[in-house]
């Protein structure tokens, strides 16, 4: 709806220019954005001019996203008993920013992949390169119902409502949910309890108290705020904003293992409660 309706656009910009210069009063020098404040802002590029004139830089989250997501989405099919050398794995959402390089980091692995995306320019530009680089473990498709033909999805899509349905799952499905709000409807609990939901891109950071209620049990935070704080630990005084790739997300991951005392993968969780 944000990227549809220019007014709509333009008050959300506001609210976060606002943001820009709040976090500069109270002596931010990092600011991290999540959930839809990301890709409403182009990744974050929309306010690079602001946050140069406040001190301040943009890190939009992705990198550390889509990193956590490769390792934590195939660490769980592991945890409840999937066979991920034999699975084919369903990416939705796949030429997203977070998407992309959870599509390539999982490619470089060998996991055989269906990666999905709406974007029929993006879709056709991933496709190609998927073919130069030669992997022939990576099948693209224009059509979400395919997700369905998976018994593993990983779902990175940035839309504003629930759009995974319980028709759209297959027997016995692990669906790992990477999206802020949520794109897998409640509905699934209900009508299909062989399928098991796992929410994605959750931290464990148990020497930090936020001070504020972010939605989750205390000491966890999403990975958006988690590569934010891992800038700061690291000084990386450095704009993270627009698409992240492969590499941009290895180093992340990177980070998060140099710092494990202070973030790492928290045990698993569905609709915020603990498997």
């Amino acid at each position: 709806l944000i990227g549809r309706d220019k007014s709509i656009r333009d008050a959300a910009m506001k609210c976060m220019i606002k943001g820009v210069r709040l976090a500069s009063r109270l002596g931010a020098t990092i600011l991290g954005l999540g959930a839809l404040t990301a890709p409403s802002t182009h990744g974050g590029k929309d306010l690079v001019e602001e946050a140069e004139k406040n001190g301040i830089f943009i890190t939009n989250g992705n990198s550390l996203t889509g990193g956590i997501t490769s390792r934590a989405a195939i660490q769980a099919a592991t945890q409840f008993g999937y066979n991920i050398e034999e699975e084919r794995i369903a990416i939705l959402g796949a030429c997203g920013s977070v998407g992309r390089s959870v599509s390539e980091l999982l490619a470089l692995q060998g996991y055989k992949l269906l990666c999905i995306d709406t974007n029929d320019a993006k879709l056709k530009e991933f496709s190609t390169e998927m073919k130069n680089y030669g992997f022939e473990n990576v099948e693209c498709s224009g059509d979400p119902s395919r997700i369905k033909e998976s018994r593993i999805s990983i779902i990175v899509t940035s839309a504003a409502q629930a759009i995974v349905t319980p028709d759209l799952l297959a027997p016995d499905a692990l669906v790992y949910d990477d999206t802020q709000p949520r794109n897998t409807s409640e509905d699934v609990i209900e009508m299909r309890p062989d399928v098991r939901i796992v929410d994605g891109g959750i931290l464990e950071a148990s020497d930090i108290n936020f001070g504020i209620d972010i939605g989750l049990a205390p000491h966890l935070a999403y990975a958006c705020l988690g590569e934010t704080i891992l800038m700061a630990k690291d000084g990386c005084l450095e704009h993270h904003v627009g698409d992240c790739t492969w590499i941009s997300a290895t180093n992340e991951l990177s980070s998060l293992d140099r710092n494990y005392s202070t973030l790492k993968i928290a045990k698993f969780r569905s609709f915020n409660k603990e498997i």
